[in-house]
């Protein structure tokens, strides 16, 4: 068009989940909170079941226009359609399942962004987008949150270099968030905060700085503003200003080891503050093998938090939330 190419994407998805509680209005007794890992399913009457389905669908579009060589004009959004459907009966029966307020029907979010290569190795860009996420946590009341919205402003700067073997990124945003979900502890359900502003800066950096070895790194600062003091409260316990993370991972070269690879990584975040409660900040390792069985098959086993650190991922009024602790996962991935 114009004597120029551009790009062009239009897409569809839906997503569906259904979920069943049974429950019983029999005591049971008491239970040793420290050994959860071997409680026993209960004998005792089930007395009914509530069951939920929650869809979501929805189409999307971008648009790519090259306006001159260097400049790239990026227009986009999606219509999104949020439903929640939940129910309450006895054990053996379908519940009559209505639609629960606070569903979207045919939302609109926009987003757009401009960039602009400097040269071969460096472009700035600078974009615009809206915020929508629609929550199934419920308030005292049984319903829904309301979405979370917000708009988000962002400029940045990314680069690759010697022929892709470094590339890194840096990025000023500007984020406008409402009606994020915290658990309020002291009555066992979820209420929406009021506004927060966030500032906040990141970089990245990633490349090869030998045959084999992949090494990256990042950074986020982040200043909160909150509304009101409630909504501080509330929130500053689960938005630490400082994140860092650095990973390594070294596939063999030799003969011998070929196909074999290790990596490790550390995550760090700085400490918060919610009331008179003061947590420090906190550090967290994870390990990872892999093996490629051949062009087509890999097999991967990963610890996560090895050293199995115990911190305060977040806290409320009544209490804190551990971060997860050492857990192992073993991944098998087939491409062809």
């Amino acid at each position: 068009m114009f004597g120029r190419t551009h790009q062009l994407l239009v897409g569809m998805n839906y997503d569906e989940v259904k979920t069943q509680d049974q429950y019983s209005n029999e005591a049971w007794g008491s239970t040793d909170i420290f050994q959860l890992v071997q409680l026993p399913q209960p004998s005792i009457p089930l007395a009914g079941n509530y069951q939920t389905r929650t869809e979501q669908y929805g189409i999307y579009g971008q648009a790519r226009f090259s306006i001159t060589d260097p400049l790239t004009f990026v227009l986009g959004g999606r219509v999104s359609n949020y439903h929640t459907f939940s129910g309450n009966a006895d054990v053996g029966t379908t519940p009559n399942m209505p639609r629960d307020p606070g569903g979207v029907d045919h939302k609109f979010t926009p987003y757009a962004g401009l960039i602009y290569n400097l040269n071969s190795q460096i472009s700035l860009y600078g974009s615009y987008s809206q915020i929508f996420v629609p929550q199934s946590q419920l308030t005292a009341s049984g319903s829904p949150l309301p979405p979370r919205t917000g708009d988000q402003y962002e400029i940045g700067a990314k680069g690759e270099f010697y022929d892709g073997k470094l590339n890194a990124s840096m990025a000023l945003f500007n984020l406008k968030d409402r009606n994020r979900a915290y658990y309020s502890s002291d009555i066992f359900f979820y209420s929406a905060a009021g506004e927060v502003r966030m500032n906040g800066a990141e970089a990245e950096i990633g490349g090869s700085p030998l045959p084999g070895w992949d090494l990256s790194a990042g950074y986020t600062y982040l200043d909160p503003h909150y509304r009101t003091e409630q909504d501080e409260a509330n929130l500053s316990a689960i938005t630490p200003r400082h994140n860092a993370k650095i990973w390594s991972n070294y596939h063999f070269q030799n003969e011998t080891l070929r196909g074999f690879n290790i990596g490790a990584g550390l995550l760090a975040s700085s400490g918060w503050t919610s009331g008179n409660v003061r947590a420090p900040g906190y550090t967290t390792a994870s390990l990872q093998v892999g093996y490629r069985i051949d062009p087509y098959w890999n097999v991967t086993a990963t610890i996560d938090n090895a050293l199995d650190r115990h911190y305060y991922q977040s806290f409320y009024a009544a209490g804190g939330f551990y971060g997860a602790p050492r857990s192992f996962m073993l991944t098998i991935r087939a491409k062809y």
